[in-house]
């Protein structure tokens, strides 16, 4: 080994720059190897700064989306909330007209009881005035017949005499008796009461 070692040191003093262009070649090497590495790792880098790009789009658009989609939600919430609240103020409104025509049912049904009743007592107080009438035209038709009655008697020339013997009291001639009795005779015909007409003045 030492025979070895000793030519080789040898040569090496013999060509220095044989051996610095050696060294110079082997760090070129490694510049070379550094270099190409570099050149993956960069191309590798690259690569996946493309898949983050791509994957980061994707990411803003679908916040996008769910931006739009959330404030979508929000605004068929906010749409929801014054639906209902005109629902609320329409049922307030509805239950308000009810109590309103449940009491004017109410009073219109106490108003139709107290004309029915009125009703009924007019219809009371028309049936006893309907007989009220028919006793008076009855009790005015005897009247009239005894009054008829009594004009006769006094126009029989036996009664007529006694009244004319009676005449110095009485201060009356045969004429003016005879008239005092049509007149009165014309007088009980006005007072007598005809059922047609009495119909008629009641329908009145």
């Amino acid at each position: 080994m030492l025979l070895a070692v000793a030519p080789a040191q040898a040569a090496n003093k013999r060509d220095p720059n044989k051996e610095a262009l050696r060294r110079m070649q082997i760090q070129v090497q490694q510049v070379e190897d550094k270099k190409a590495a570099l050149e993956q790792d960069k191309a590798a880098l690259g690569k996946e700064l493309d898949t983050l790009k791509k994957k980061t789009g994707e990411l803003t658009s679908s916040a996008a989306r769910a931006n739009q989609a959330k404030a979508k939600r929000e605004k068929e919430a906010e749409a929801l909330r014054q639906d209902k609240a005109a629902l609320s103020e329409q049922v307030a409104q509805l239950k308000q007209e009810l109590g309103d025509s449940q009491k004017a049912l109410h009073d219109t049904r106490q108003s139709l009881q107290q004309e029915t009743g009125e009703k009924q007592r007019l219809a009371q107080n028309l049936t006893l005035q309907d007989k009220a009438v028919a006793i008076c035209e009855t009790k005015n038709q005897m009247l009239y017949r005894y009054d008829v009655e009594l004009i006769n008697r006094a126009q029989r020339r036996g009664s007529l005499e006694t009244l004319l013997e009676a005449e110095p009291v009485l201060g009356l001639k045969r004429v003016q008796i005879e008239n005092l009795l049509e007149e009165y005779r014309d007088k009980v015909d006005a007072q007598r009461v005809n059922s047609a007409s009495a119909t008629q003045d009641k329908a009145k």
